[in-house]
């Protein structure tokens, strides 16, 4: 399988996660993108779509903003829509996703971590598969807030509860598999 790999503003080409992906057999493009110019990186990773045709996109961190536009295009033609409509998936899974991040953590200290994590998870799970068979962009923009929804809830938890549950000498490793997931995610 061919994966375009778009990395995030802390990391680098050739970083842990591509890395995982060459070593289970994959293929991976991994362009550099500058972490100053998010135009200039839309345009560098828009060629090395174009270019290696992938399978699959994975976007970490910033480099997800930049896989969901450059799968934009194919979203608008797909549903034969404007593109302005088609702004709504990036748009609504973001305004979601940053409102309950900012009161997850009052949430979770009433009902649970690990709890609240479980249903984050599942919310997020089911979002994902509903944004999969969605048969047009209502159906995608909705699946998408509610995805939203439940990163909100679940990407906070996962990095609280690996450093709550993980010592010190496993951190590393435990907070790079932690972010695969989120870089998978959205």
């Amino acid at each position: 399988m061919v994966i375009l790999f778009l990395h995030g503003l802390e990391s680098t080409p050739g970083g842990k996660k591509p890395a995982y992906f060459v070593e289970h057999g994959h293929q991976v493009l991994n362009p550099a993108l500058p972490a100053d110019d998010f135009e200039r990186s839309l345009a560098i990773a828009q060629a090395a779509y174009d270019e290696g045709r992938p399978d699959v996109v994975v976007g970490s961190s910033r480099g997800g903003a930049v896989a969901l536009n450059i799968a934009l295009p194919a979203i608008t033609s797909h549903f034969s829509v404007a593109v302005a409509d088609t702004q709504w998936v990036v748009t609504g899974y973001l305004l979601v996703q940053t409102c309950f991040l900012i009161i997850c953590g009052k949430i979770a200290e009433r009902i649970g971590q690990a709890k609240l994590f479980t249903v984050g998870l599942m919310v997020f799970s089911l979002a994902s598969l509903l944004c999969a068979l969605s048969s047009n962009l209502t159906q995608l923009i909705a699946f998408r807030v509610l995805q939203g929804f439940g990163g909100g809830i679940m990407f906070p938890l996962m990095q609280t509860l690996v450093m709550q549950h993980v010592d010190r000498r496993g951190m590393t490793r435990a907070m790079a598999n932690v972010s695969l997931p989120i870089a998978l995610g959205p």
